[in-house]
């Protein structure tokens, strides 16, 4: 199966000493499932995160439905986070078992929260001429969010993002 492990335990609450002394008892870094460092970028431990990638962690690694670390820093708004694993090499075009990449959760958070603050105002400018978005327009165009189709995308997330 793909239980949680010791080590993808105190890489989610953010236990760095803990990670240090499970993996020098040789705990795999690069455990089947939900890795240590998915885990470790949901919560935006960033000390953590060099610490395992420095240890061997596959930094494109997949849970089981093909989610990526970088995917729940998206997901968590972890900017730090997402910057150190784009920095280190993390695929942003990656998919998962839904279709999505990261890009694709970007930009729907995005959309969102252009939403939730312009409630009442003209639509807001899309900005994917922006030098940060090159990627998106080079993601596949048959992309539900990049169609408009956020529904189908909003399913495909494993939990409900966080305020």
């Amino acid at each position: 199966g793909f239980g949680d492990t010791a080590l993808m335990v105190a890489a989610l609450g953010g236990r760095g000493a803990l990670v240090r002394k499970l993996r020098a008892a040789g705990a795999d870094v690069n455990q089947k499932g939900w890795t240590a460092l998915i885990y470790a970028a949901t919560n935006g431990h960033d000390e953590i995160v060099r610490y395992l990638l420095a240890e061997g962690a596959e930094i494109n690694a997949t849970a089981p439905n093909g989610t990526t670390a970088l995917m729940m820093a998206v997901r968590e708004g972890r900017s730090s986070t997402m910057d150190l694993l784009i920095a280190r090499g993390a695929d942003v075009n990656r998919r998962n078992d839904s279709g999505a990449s990261a890009l694709d959760w970007a930009r729907l958070i995005l959309r969102e929260d252009q939403r939730e603050n312009n409630r009442g105002n003209p639509p807001p400018a899309d900005h994917l001429g922006e030098p940060w978005a090159v990627p998106l327009a080079e993601a596949r165009r048959g992309s539900p969010v990049l169609s408009g189709n956020t529904s189908a995308v909003m399913c495909s997330l494993p939990f409900s993002r966080r305020e």
